[in-house]
């Protein structure tokens, strides 16, 4: 430290070199009066002011005696008295200081740090596994460096035998178990060095995977597929594809499936006529299966006639009209009907699906009434948009 950070006062018996004499040698009494004084005891407050008398010393003699007058046994002295001294004494406190304040700058907290207790969880595990498929888990520790392992138990309450080392990574562990039955099995994590810190997940239901797909016997090249089957575990994912053998599974193209509770269901639309079957896969277990074979035709053109329904409507009613005619070649595909004020340009909103009657070769539709006054002419068409047809008469709404 240098003497400019000292203060001001200081400053001058450094310079001088009389720092360690004013520390050690003047902070030293030397209380000569010990030495020639009677030590006398007295009681005083400090501040008040005593005051005492006691016998003082006879007055000093200063002629010498007579040769002549040494008679008698006294010397021929006169016998004196002596004196009465009195004096008041007060008790003082005297005091002297130097400053010797060396911090030139404010003082902080340099660092500081907290001490957490150790922790560990496990994330979110699924409802449900499988027997011999591996199960994944992760979770978090604190501390973020500490070792991590894992296991599996039948039950919540009493820890497993065996244990799995877990990979921890900045506060992260994650670690694959694998059960070997079916039944219902708890996932353990706790610290490798302080087996107290622990953490339990909730029930997992562990079941035999299985695989089940059914699809329809016959379909069309415009109308979906309906593809359902089943999966256990019931939360795992289901993949279905259309493909024409059932020999091997497909290895690219699949489809997700919606899995409801075990149950899935999908719509599949084929490509071309041809026989077809529905594959299904399970990611998770590694299964496949497959559905029975599906003979698929192609759509022929459909023909569509009209009916006049005659009469007047009012525009904005509540009413409808009952629109119907004829389908040929008698198939099942989808029917949808609007009115338009144009006879050749097809409407682009307000399609209504028709109802398919008498093996297919009817259609029928009780249509709402138009918003507005005009008269109208009927479209109908494939609900993909083909075999588009207007009618040759007008609605008219008034």
């Amino acid at each position: 430290m240098g003497i400019q950070n000292f203060p001001a006062v200081l400053q001058p018996i450094i310079q001088q070199g009389f720092l360690d004499r004013e520390f050690q040698t003047a902070l030293n009494s030397r209380l000569g009066y010990r030495l020639i004084a009677d030590r006398e005891e007295f009681s005083v407050g400090i501040g008040e002011t005593l005051t005492k008398t006691r016998a003082g010393l006879k007055p000093s003699v200063t002629t010498p005696l007579a040769a002549a007058s040494n008679t008698n046994l006294d010397n021929g002295l006169t016998s004196t008295n002596w004196g009465v001294e009195q004096y008041t004494i007060t008790l003082n406190f005297y005091a002297a200081t130097q400053d010797l304040n060396m911090v030139t700058s404010r003082v902080g907290i340099a660092s500081q740090f907290a001490v957490l207790a150790p922790t560990i969880s496990i994330n979110a595990v699924p409802s449900s596994a499988a027997v011999n498929v591996a199960l994944a888990v992760a979770g978090t520790v604190s501390p973020g460096n500490a070792a991590v392992r894992v296991g599996i138990s039948v039950n919540s309450g009493g820890a497993p035998s065996s244990w799995v080392n877990a990979t921890v990574s900045d506060g992260s562990w994650t670690a694959s178990v694998t059960p070997g039955g079916s039944g219902t099995i708890y996932l353990w994590a706790e610290q490798s060095a302080a087996t107290g810190v622990q953490a339990v997940s909730g029930a997992i239901s562990v079941v035999t995977p299985a695989l089940t797909v059914s699809a329809p016997g016959s379909g069309t090249t415009t109308a979906a597929l309906r593809i359902t089957g089943s999966v256990a575990p019931a939360s795992d994912s289901v993949k279905v594809q259309l493909t024409t053998q059932n020999a091997a599974a497909p290895t690219s193209g699949w489809s997700t499936a919606s899995n409801v509770s075990g149950s899935f269901s999908a719509a599949l639309t084929p490509a071309a006529a041809g026989t077809y079957y529905a594959w299904a896969e399970d990611p998770t277990t590694g299964l496949n299966a497959v559905s029975s074979a599906i003979a698929v035709s192609a759509v022929v053109a459909a023909s569509f006639t009209f009916n006049n329904p005659g009469g007047s409507y009012t525009h904005g009613s509540s009413s409808t009209i009952p629109l119907n005619g004829g389908v040929s070649p008698a198939q099942d595909a989808a029917t949808q009907v609007a009115l338009s004020t144009s006879s050749t340009a097809p409407p682009s909103a307000g399609w209504e699906t028709a109802t398919l009657l008498q093996g297919n070769t009817f259609w029928a539709i009780y249509y709402p009434v138009p918003a507005a006054a005009g008269a109208y002419y009927v479209w109908v068409e494939t609900s993909s948009g083909g075999s588009q047809t207007v009618s040759s008469f007008t609605i008219s709404v008034s």
